[in-house]
């Protein structure tokens, strides 16, 4: 999207969800969505690299905790940050986080054949190298630290806590769960590599980090970590087990499987979009309605995917309708009355699907949309509903009408060249919405 200069009244907060989901339809296509694939699929969670990131080193914690019951008791007495097993879990997957962030910033400066694309934290980990020595880049274990702001959020971990805790590997606490797990322990008899780099964390964690002196967290300089007896392997076994952003086939096979995507409608559309050239953008329409008819052997499957079929059109269409309205060239309903008129008929020819007690907010931007009235009316109407939205959101709104008409403008995003009026539009209509087809994209890249 290219934002235009043209502001009225510039609001900070306009440029957070509100510049992102006018209207608020992004928990109602997430929620259809999320019913296809289980909740194992979101728009960030998307590099099958970084599952397998998150995956081991949560492994890592959980096989040390069973081994060390008590070195991990004694921690949480020592650590003022470690008051409980979540606080332990947290430090030591943030330690790791920037062992790795810290790890692959050097050995990609030092071997072209290692991939670092990816690997979240690489600017900041080049920053305190050009600006620190290694005993001042602190490696600390702590839920408020790490090299990103927010690391327990923004981190590999934080980014894809949702899917893992939806796949049943811990509950939101971090508290493991053991049968996911076995089904791990499987998957690790064929990867010695990772073993054996277990076995280098664990007497990292045991011999070195947790016999750091402060009392608040443990810490080791990251000369520390260097000099550490434990470190060549550490860094052999990363770089082996994780520097080509391709996984092991066993891996590849694990993933498609914990996220769902061997049966129904998962399956079908992964297996639809693999077949689309990279070079060309998703289909969206077009892989649901086939979909649609390869599922007719599964009709529970069948009825998502045809849910997504009847509401999609109402809310690509209302959408565009806002859009258009809020671009800045657009100053006065009457000067665009007949292209109103157009959307308008879509609005409502689209609006005749049957509501949804499941999903509120669909109901109600329907309930907006088909409001009786002239023009005017029906427009403030649905302006009245993106009001509530932004309010509700602590932002403030789009455009605002006034007595005659008039739009006052207070973000104007402006529309592609290619679909700015609605003639346009219709002529190659497309989805707004993605349904996480991007994100199955991005995995089977991952996968293939």
């Amino acid at each position: 999207m290219t934002v235009s200069p043209f502001f009225t009244t510039p609001d900070p907060d306009l440029f957070q969800e509100s510049a992102l989901d006018p209207l608020g339809i992004m928990p109602i296509w997430m929620h259809y969505g999320q019913s296809l694939f289980n909740n194992r699929l979101t728009t960030i969670a998307n590099d099958v690299r970084i599952f397998n990131f998150n995956l081991f080193h949560h492994y890592v914690l959980f096989d040390f905790i069973r081994q060390y019951p008590e070195i991990s008791h004694q921690a949480k007495e020592k650590y003022r940050d470690w008051r409980n097993d979540t606080d332990l879990k947290t430090g030591l997957i943030i330690f790791l986080e920037q062992l790795v962030s810290h790890l692959f910033y050097e050995q990609g400066e030092a071997n072209p054949s290692v991939d670092t694309i990816g690997i979240l934290g690489l600017n900041k980990a080049r920053l305190a190298h050009t600006t620190l020595t290694l005993d001042q880049i602190m490696l600390r274990a702590s839920k408020s630290s790490g090299l990103l702001r927010n690391q327990i959020a923004l981190g590999m971990n934080g980014r894809y806590k949702g899917p893992m805790m939806n796949m049943g590997y811990f509950d939101r606490s971090y508290s493991y769960l053991p049968k996911s797990w076995d089904g791990f322990e499987r998957v690790m008899i064929h990867w010695p590599e990772a073993r054996n780099l277990t076995k280098s964390l664990h007497q990292l964690f045991q011999k070195e980090l947790l016999q750091s002196p402060g009392r608040t967290s443990p810490q080791l300089s990251l000369r520390a970590v260097r000099n550490s007896k434990y470190y060549r392997k550490i860094k052999e076994g990363y770089i082996f087990c994780f520097g080509k952003s391709k996984p092991p086939d066993f891996l590849r096979a694990y993933w498609k499987d914990q996220l769902g995507l061997n049966s129904g409608a998962p399956s079908v559309l992964y297996k639809l979009v693999s077949k689309q050239p990279l070079k060309q953008s998703i289909q969206h329409e077009n892989i649901f309605k086939e979909a649609y008819k390869i599922l007719q052997s599964e009709s529970s499957e069948q009825k998502k995917v045809k849910r997504i079929l009847e509401i999609e059109p109402f809310l690509s269409s209302i959408e565009y309708l806002f859009r258009y309205l809020a671009q800045p060239g657009i100053r006065n309903i009457s000067d665009v009355s007949q292209e109103i008129e157009l959307l308008k008929s879509e609005v409502l020819r689209s609006s005749e699907t049957h509501p949804d007690v499941s999903v509120p907010r669909l109901n109600s931007l329907m309930g907006s949309a088909k409001w009786t009235g002239d023009l005017y009316s029906w427009l403030r109407n649905i302006q009245a509903y993106h009001h509530q939205v932004s309010l509700a959101r602590g932002g403030s709104p789009w455009f605002e009408f006034d007595s005659d008409g008039g739009i006052k403008h207070h973000y104007a995003p402006l529309l592609n060249d290619s679909y700015d009026t609605p003639q346009k539009y219709f002529s190659k209509p497309f989805w707004w919405h993605t349904y996480y087809l991007e994100t199955l994209r991005s995995v089977q890249i991952g996968l293939s």
